[in-house]
């Protein structure tokens, strides 16, 4: 995982400049376009390094893709909906907008097929999981949030102006990049080191606007709470994984792909999604954002402490 030193220096860096310099990242998020560009240039990104092609033979591992996207899809909105009925009760609603949009986004594209190699899995079967999920959120993650969201917040952009956005920012740039494929021998280098970064310029606009408020400090205190429920809903995604793969009596590496796959959650559509809905509201945008990345990072975490418990085998995974 050669890209983890990388996300600790480039999160660190974002943090250090919102603080140094607020009122430059607090400009940026203002005059909207920037936001609006790196969004873009992500998901063409993305259109362009995800190959549609994939698509087809995973069908044939129809038991595996069927665990995998109901764990995606289903059983991860059901657990960040409980939870964040349980956090509105006890008052955190704003601070713990991040937990529908963690439940509704797909899964990683790289890191869970990377994982799943190294510890001996069906990394074939969560390349084909990793591809399909990123077509199927296209359309499922925002009608998801659009639904909760709506109902839950009055500061949320209306569903016209995000179907707009959505249009325009995620949909019309990620066929582009499917249509150029092509030449993703020429800039798909590009397109993968924007994918990456652009979070970060993201994520260093909202915190800066909040900072250059002076609302920094406090946001962070009040987080906690939203981010021990990040834990336990990564907690019982795993759990949800295991008890999948016990029904379905998968095999050791199809269990290992299962839990890889339907646990982790990408950033790439996180963060721009948080950015789109709450486009008026940088403070819950930004809470939004944080407890994304939170969920990332507990998710590599437990995921590779688990995957030798669950499988009750840990002669078969690599060390």
């Amino acid at each position: 995982m050669k890209k983890r030193p990388v996300f600790a220096i480039a999160l660190v860096t974002t943090f250090v400049l919102a603080l140094i310099a607020p009122r430059a990242g607090g400009y940026l998020y203002d005059v909207k376009w920037p936001t609006a560009v790196t969004i873009m240039l992500m998901y063409f990104g993305m259109g362009l390094n995800t190959d549609s092609a994939l698509l087809k033979p995973a069908l044939k591992q129809w038991k595996l893709l069927l665990a995998t996207q109901s764990a995606i899809f289903i059983l991860a909105p059901l657990w960040s909906l409980l939870l964040f009925t349980v956090m509105v009760s006890l008052g955190f609603a704003e601070r713990s907008a991040g937990l529908l949009f963690i439940g509704a986004i797909p899964t990683t594209i790289t890191s869970c097929i990377m994982l799943t190699k190294r510890y001996g899995g069906n990394d074939i079967g969560s390349l084909y999981n990793a591809v399909l999920a990123q077509f199927l959120g296209i359309v499922i993650t925002p009608l998801f949030l659009s639904i909760v969201l709506v109902a839950q917040f009055q500061t949320v952009s209306s569903i016209g102006t995000v179907l707009k956005s959505l249009a325009l920012k995620l949909v019309l740039p990620f066929i582009v990049g499917q249509l150029l494929r092509r030449f993703r021998a020429y800039i798909g280098k590009i397109g993968q080191i924007w994918s990456f970064y652009g979070i970060f310029f993201i994520l260093y606009m909202n915190l800066a606007k909040v900072a250059s408020q002076g609302n920094l400090a406090s946001t962070f205190g009040s987080l906690a709470i939203p981010l021990a429920a990040v834990v336990v809903l990564c907690v019982l995604q795993i759990l949800g994984t295991y008890l999948e793969g016990l029904v379905f009596r998968f095999s050791i590496e199809d269990r290992i792909a299962l839990v890889f796959t339907g646990t982790q959650k990408t950033m790439g559509m996180g963060v721009p999604l948080a950015t789109i809905y709450f486009a008026s509201r940088a403070d819950i945008a930004m809470d939004a954002t944080l407890l994304i990345i939170a969920y990332y990072l507990v998710a590599l975490m437990l995921t590779v402490a688990a995957v030798p418990l669950i499988t009750k085998n840990k002669d078969r995974v690599e060390r």
